[in-house]
């Protein structure tokens, strides 16, 4: 499954639209959601519902791109000269420009409001509008700074305007060792942390906590909704049993209710010690009620330190602190 997979425009518009550290997870939502969709609504409706996500995506994420993509550049003297000449050899036609120019903007503007204010809500969990995605990003080299265990470890204790404070990877993994084994596109590999910042209660067992993790913690796994129907067709017994999960045997602690996913989709959910990942780590928090995303971000540009050997001697690190809607 790839960006290639989608329709051209739309695939155009996320290429030119969406961060490369997003752009990946965001592809696969999507393209898995449609599909399901054509089957359910058929092709014209699963299009327009493409259409209006790529849409929100794209705007959502306008301007860590814009900050990746543009040249810092001013205009120089002979520009500024030669449009001024222009204005005095035809001031009518330079009048109706910069009027539909001023109407342009502001349609676009009332557009994106209104497409904000009706499309663009936080995560359905409680306190969903303080989770926040966190990224490390050069400025001068244009590229992110990876993050590894040592550093977010670093960072999370001296964080305190954060309530949660989750790091995780992603992969690829496959459930049993047999014929009937089930390919799994992403398991998301995280802190404990990391789902009970949704603060949302699992259908089934528990969520996982720190001595799941813990010196001689046996491996656990939390299990969507759809996984648990089609490996044990709905049995409320699974909780304690085990499944053979990329080689090791994982304990089956919880079981997510119907249509839950964080921070997009998860098909799987496994704790583990980040001191364990050799992967870079991304970052994910949700800030305290009586704190901001202001506070959240100042915070974090004082305690970040990324490792030298990571960056370049002329890099110009800033913290991206941003919220997931």
């Amino acid at each position: 499954m790839s960006i290639r997979d989608l329709p051209a425009p739309i695939r155009a518009l996320l290429r030119l639209a969406l961060p490369e550290d997003w752009r990946d997870d965001i592809v696969r939502d999507l393209e898995e959601a449609w599909s399901r969709r054509r089957i359910d609504h058929g092709a014209a409706r699963s299009g327009a519902w493409l259409l209006v996500q790529s849409t929100v995506f794209a705007l959502r994420f306008a301007p860590e791109r814009l900050a990746e993509i543009l040249p810092r550049t001013w205009l120089g003297s002979s520009d500024l000269k030669l449009a001024l000449r222009s204005v005095r050899r035809a001031p009518l036609v330079s009048l109706l420009a910069v009027v539909s120019l001023g109407v342009g903007i502001g349609v676009a503007v009332g557009g994106y409001t209104a497409i904000r204010g009706t499309l663009f809500t936080h995560l359905p969990f409680p306190g969903g509008e303080r989770i926040v995605m966190v990224q490390d990003y050069d400025e001068r080299n244009r590229y992110g700074v990876d993050v590894r265990s040592d550093e977010f470890l670093s960072r999370r204790r001296q964080l305190r305007t954060f309530e949660y404070f989750a790091g995780y990877v992603t992969r690829s993994v496959v459930i049993g060792d047999d014929e009937d084994a089930q390919r799994v596109e992403r398991a998301f590999l995280a802190t404990p942390d990391f789902l009970r910042m949704t603060e949302v209660p699992p259908l089934l067992g528990r969520l996982p906590d720190a001595s799941d993790v813990g010196p001689g913690a046996e491996p656990v796994v939390v299990l969507p909704h759809s996984i648990w129907v089609t490996l044990t067709g709905s049995d409320p017994s699974v909780i304690g049993s085990r499944l053979r999960i990329a080689g090791a045997d994982h304990t089956v602690i919880g079981v997510m209710p119907e249509g839950f996913g964080f921070p997009w989709s998860g098909e799987l959910w496994i704790p583990v010690d980040v001191r364990d990942i050799e992967e870079p780590l991304r970052m994910i928090g949700k800030y305290r009620a009586e704190s901001s995303l202001r506070a959240a971000r100042a915070e974090m540009a004082t305690v970040a330190r990324p490792d030298p050997t990571q960056i370049e001697d002329d890099a110009v690190i800033t913290h991206v602190v941003s919220g997931i809607t």
